[in-house]
């Protein structure tokens, strides 16, 4: 059997309280394993946005930080199946590893929760996408950045990631890239598409 959590409130709210619900059982795991252990699974439901879904949470030993989340959706228009976020996270636990956690972490439930609104049980009005999963598997990395379903989510994500860390979404923007395996020709043809995306979604400019 598995908890089932009501969280209220829009995005920023139901964000910070998983983020928070997943620091908090990341903090008082003891020991880590070699492979990936589920520690974490519950029903989440949200009748304000409104969203319903399943969140999980993985961790694994491992000397560098890795942080990343999946969503396994329908990529029908409507659906009747839930579902899932899995929140996967490879760390040593230490101070260090627990303050960077915190702000990818927020960035990928963000990321997660866009793509649910795009298929599926919790299709948003005029927010259906349709499914992808061909072009993503040929896609390289500039492709995969220039995806429909995906420039909202990395914007929506990356916001509020900057939001959270009271810091300009242009920087948290600028830093992404950098991080990027992108050429700087690549940078800029993913920054231009960004930036229109970002204009219909009343978001800050992004060059």
């Amino acid at each position: 059997m598995h908890e089932t959590i009501n969280i209220p409130g829009k995005y920023r709210n139901l964000v910070t309280k998983l983020s928070k619900l997943f620091l908090d059982n990341i903090i008082s795991q003891s020991t880590f394993s070699k492979q990936y252990d589920v520690i974490l699974f519950k029903e989440i439901i949200n009748e304000d946005i409104p969203l319903h879904f399943y969140v999980g949470l993985q961790t694994k030993y491992s000397k560098e930080l890795y942080v990343t989340g999946d969503a396994y959706n329908p990529t029908e228009e409507f659906s009747d199946q839930i579902p899932y976020i899995e929140i996967s996270i490879a760390t040593n636990n230490n101070k260090e590893h627990r303050s960077e956690i915190a702000m990818k972490l927020r960035n990928a439930l963000r990321h997660e929760i866009e793509h649910l609104t795009q298929s599926g049980l919790n299709t948003l009005p005029g927010k259906y996408l349709p499914d992808d999963q061909l072009k993503r598997a040929l896609s390289n990395s500039k492709e995969y950045l220039l995806l429909e379903k995906e420039v909202p989510a990395m914007l929506k994500g990356l916001h509020f990631r900057a939001a959270k860390e009271r810091r300009l979404f242009l920087d948290v923007i600028e830093e992404y890239f950098q991080s990027s395996f992108l050429d700087e020709s690549e940078i800029i043809e993913v920054k231009k598409k960004w930036q229109q995306v970002a204009k219909k979604l009343n978001l800050p400019d992004i060059m």
